[in-house]
């Protein structure tokens, strides 16, 4: 699951730096951590960790219609993720998204960052185990001998 494409963490890190609104998707789990950190007094910063959407167009409507009350995007930036999600932690991009998210002052969305790596983590083990069993799309190269 770690992928064969080469990941620039320092062009994610700025990324994330960088925008108010970003993706980071994970193509072997098709979930995508949507981070739109644009505010008002009635609009929080949204983290959400959702099912990929079919294209870039879908995610900017998506967004439209969640939060109504901010200005159209401008832009959204999309960052693969390729590796396990847990290498997000060594490679110091879960602290610079921990980081980019506190300094909204939102507690809530600081908090939906660090449940949607539990649940990243958690997504993972179970492909792993389906992958293991032959179980939902995947086929073992093995089979179990009858006893």
């Amino acid at each position: 699951m770690n992928g064969g494409h080469q990941v620039s963490i320092e062009e994610i890190v700025k990324a994330v730096r960088a925008n108010e609104v970003f993706a980071l998707f994970f193509p072997i789990l098709r979930k995508t951590l949507l981070l739109d950190l644009r505010s008002n007094q009635t609009t929080p910063p949204f983290v959400r960790l959702l099912p990929m959407a079919r294209s870039p167009e879908e995610r900017i409507q998506y967004l439209r219609r969640m939060r109504p009350n901010l200005p159209h995007l401008e832009n959204l930036t999309l960052i693969p993720w390729t590796r396990y999600a847990e290498s997000m932690v060594p490679t110091g991009v879960y602290d610079e998204l921990l980081r980019r998210v506190s300094s909204t002052g939102d507690a809530n969305a600081v908090r939906a960052v660090q449940e949607a790596l539990k649940s990243l983590r958690q997504l993972e083990w179970d492909e792993v185990v389906a992958a293991v069993r032959g179980e939902s799309s995947y086929q073992t190269i093995w089979g179990r001998k009858a006893v």
